[in-house]
């Protein structure tokens, strides 16, 4: 397997994420060996996680002097990984991920860079084995990726083996984490009991690991595709999802585009169960599913959304006191002039039947609209259903009402009530722009 795809480019500018490990420090070495060649421009950056007291000091001082020696810049960030995960409610082993990430992702900005992380194949085994177990889809069964966004992992197709050979060939000293033999990590149990045992089966068991990720992945970026058709196939203007359109869809088809609508509205990912649920909620047509963080997958009137629930937005104020406003994301400019053609005018009312009572406001239980010309009333609700305005969306629209008698609707213009007829002498607009 070749070992030489660095990911790297002429002139790169790089973060490299270093512990002191021996795979960060092979990493470190490596890169610093084509320096000159390829014109790279090399950050150092060691994050002391505050959770090995004098030891990781030691690390810290470890790293320190190697990038010294070397000619190499070094950033050291110290972080109470510990706090975050009891704040945030989280493992320390995903703490450390994020505190890391999002540190390497401030240092990378601001010079213009890449991250480079120091995985080998043996740890993308491990990931497979860890997913595999807790029941992940196919997706989690890519494992590491040699390349995302601007991070690049150099080292992923060498074996922990061969990264200590590297370290012992080129003398590269480095240093030995102990919690690396803790079994309280769920990743330790993997590799020092799980992974031993393959190996006995199959010694070139990460070799084997890396080549069914490149498989998998490749079988994903196909599904991926497809998925993105069904979707852009099944869109409606409202920014739901046709149930009968998506129900056409194979299987595994359907199951990838549902993972891809949870990942833009920002759930992450699904576990196996809400996707059948899902799946069931489309095939019905109508249905709900309580998702991770706060979302829910909705199905009603056979439209399909993801929405997060938020709690209600409510607005309310005199028209009199309102020239202009800014409201979900909308400017709301009021204004008064003398009437001259209603063809002319979609959002105005008659300014005559405006009172010191009303209001332009969020909508309100009970609030009702007479239409103009067919002279039906409804209730507002139900107008919105009519519509297939999303619940979402429904308290980001506003109206001009006298008590629950609505007098403009935005997106449907005025009532039977507030219209404006041969009597009327002034005019109040409303101009709406999306800021």
């Amino acid at each position: 397997m070749d070992k030489g795809t660095l990911h790297v480019n002429q002139g790169d500018k790089i973060v490299v994420g270093v512990s002191g490990g021996a795979d960060s420090m092979c990493l470190l070495h490596l890169l610093s060996s084509v320096r000159e060649k390829m014109n790279l421009s090399l950050i150092a950056v060691h994050i002391n996680h505050g959770l090995r007291g004098e030891e990781a000091y030691s690390d810290e001082a470890f790293v320190v002097k190697y990038c010294e020696e070397h000619d190499l810049k070094v950033i050291v960030n110290h972080a109470d990984v510990k706090k975050y995960s009891i704040d945030n409610k989280c493992s320390l082993e995903e703490a450390g991920r994020k505190i890391r990430y999002d540190f390497f992702a401030k240092i990378s900005k601001e010079i213009g860079g890449k991250i480079a992380t120091a995985h080998t194949a043996s740890d993308n085994a491990e990931t497979v084995l860890f997913n595999l177990t807790r029941g992940s889809g196919i997706k989690g069964l890519c494992g590491i990726p040699p390349v995302r966004n601007n991070i690049v992992r150099p080292i992923l197709h060498w074996t922990r083996e061969e990264v200590e050979a590297y370290c012992l060939d080129n003398q590269i000293k480095y240093v030995v984490d102990k919690t690396n033999f803790s079994e309280e990590y769920t990743r330790n149990q993997i590799r020092l009991n799980v992974v031993p045992v393959l190996k006995e089966i199959n010694p070139n068991f990460e070799e084997t690991i890396t080549r069914f990720t490149q498989i998998v992945t490749e079988t994903d970026d196909f599904l991926t595709k497809h998925a993105i058709n069904v979707l852009e196939n099944a869109k409606n203007k409202n920014g739901g999802f046709c149930c009968k359109e998506l129900k056409k869809a194979e299987t595994p088809l359907l199951a990838k585009a549902i993972l891809l609508l949870a990942k833009q509205s920002g759930i992450g990912s699904l576990e196996q169960k809400h996707i059948d649920l899902v799946t069931k909620c489309i095939c019905e047509g109508s249905g709900a599913v309580n998702l991770p963080n706060g979302f829910t997958a909705t199905a009603k009137q056979g439209v399909f959304r993801i929405v997060k629930e938020t709690e209600k937005t409510e607005f309310s104020m005199p028209v009199f006191e309102v020239k202009s406003l800014i409201f979900a994301g909308k400017s709301y400019l009021l204004h008064t002039r003398n009437f001259v053609n209603k063809k002319l005018l979609i959002d105005a009312v008659d300014y005559g039947i405006i009172n010191s009572n009303s209001c332009i406001r969020t909508r309100k239980s009970g609030d009702f609209f007479t239409f103009e010309n067919r002279n039906v009333t409804k209730p507002v609700r139900k107008i919105m259903n009519e519509m297939k305005i999303p619940e979402e969306n429904r308290d980001k629209l506003l109206l001009i009402a006298n008590g629950s008698e609505v007098l403009w609707l935005e997106g449907v213009g005025a009532s039977k009530v507030g219209c404006i007829s041969e009597k009327t002498e002034k005019i109040l607009l409303i101009d709406i722009n999306e800021e």
